[in-house]
C-alpha cells in the first residue's frame, strides 16, 4: 500500500492547477490540533477551493478519496501517509488536504 500512497501523493503535487483564481470565501484560521471540513453541493469547487487552499502552504499533501490507486486503503494504512509524506520529503511540518474522505469513511467507521 505505501507504493500506492505515495503514487497518489506524488500525482496530486504535479496535478495542481498553475493558475488558480481566489475565491470571495473566506475560511478560518486553522489551528494546529484542528479539522476544517468543506461541505457543499456537487459541482460547486470544493476541491478546486482545497486545491487553492494547498498551494498556499509549504509542504501540502493532497490525497483524494476518489483515486484508483489507494480505493483499497484500510483504517491500519492511515499512518503510513504520514510516513510516505516523510520518506518523500523529509521530516517537516506537513498539512493534509483528504477530497472525497466520505468515499471510505463508511468503511473505517471503527477508526
Amino acid at each position: 500500500m505505501k507504493e500506492e500512497i505515495k503514487k497518489t501523493i506524488v500525482k496530486y503535487e504535479r496535478s495542481l492547477p498553475k493558475i488558480i483564481y481566489e475565491r470571495d470565501l473566506k475560511m478560518p484560521q486553522i489551528k494546529f490540533d484542528k479539522a476544517l471540513v468543506i461541505v457543499g453541493p456537487r459541482r460547486a469547487g470544493k476541491s478546486y477551493f482545497l486545491y487553492g487552499l494547498a498551494k498556499k502552504e509549504n509542504a501540502p499533501i493532497i490525497i483524494n478519496f476518489e483515486d484508483g490507486l489507494i480505493s483499497n486503503i484500510k483504517k491500519e494504512n492511515f499512518n503510513e501517509i504520514l510516513e510516505c509524506s516523510k520518506e518523500l520529503y523529509g521530516t517537516k511540518e506537513f498539512v493534509f488536504y483528504f477530497d472525497e474522505i466520505q468515499n471510505i469513511i463508511v468503511r473505517i467507521q471503527d477508526f
